[in-house]
């Protein structure tokens, strides 16, 4: 969450519109978050391609080992399935049966094989330091996130602070409830500041 003495120390150029200092902090952390995730894509980049790409070598039986990833190790249990069920019922056979002895005998085998492999991967990521990398950077960009939510829900006191959120809502894709939060903020800015202005005069 924003904090009004934690950033004023940070950022003492602002003045009493919190906005300015939240969009410098919330481009700090972005920075360090990218920061982070290009540290840890540079290790990863290092790395054999089965563990950059989370590869693992399968062997069904009789047939020739093969390195899958997910999605393909996946169709290939979903294409076994289906073809023993439509073997079983060409030749009239219990489909149960049938599949509980696929199930037992090639795809559980198989899955076990799957998950030390994936836990290898895992571990060899975790070892090399990659992984702690991306988990900061995360932290990192969940962090700007969060700053960014407030300042959709927070008024500009200041001509800066108005700015700050109009280019925020250029660079939003979205549709929820932080686009019309923001638009209500900067309607409330500009009235605002208008009537500081106003005043001054």
């Amino acid at each position: 969450m924003f904090s009004d003495s934690v950033f004023a120390t940070r950022h003492p150029e602002t003045g009493t519109d919190p906005l300015p200092a939240m969009f410098a902090e919330r481009l700090r952390l972005y920075d360090l978050a990218t920061e982070k995730r290009t540290a840890g894509d540079e290790i990863l980049s290092a790395l054999p391609e089965e563990i950059r790409r989370r590869r693992v070598m399968v062997k069904f039986p009789e047939e020739p080992q093969c390195i899958m990833g997910e999605k393909v190790f996946e169709v290939s249990i979903r294409i076994r399935q289906g073809m023993n069920a439509a073997y079983a019922r060409a030749d009239g056979l219990d489909e149960a049966e049938e599949a509980a002895w696929l199930e037992e005998n090639i795809i559980e085998p198989a899955q076990a094989q799957w998950r030390t492999g994936m836990a290898e991967i895992a571990a060899a990521r975790e070892a090399s330091g990659c992984e702690a990398l991306y988990r900061e950077a995360d932290e990192f960009a969940r962090q700007a996130d969060e700053i960014e939510d407030q300042i959709c829900s927070t008024t500009a006191t200041s001509l800066e602070g108005l700015l700050g959120q109009l280019q925020l809502a250029r660079e939003l894709d979205v549709r929820d409830d932080r686009e019309e939060r923001l638009n209500a903020s900067i309607i409330a800015g500009v009235k605002r500041v208008a009537a500081d202005k106003g005043g001054a005069a």
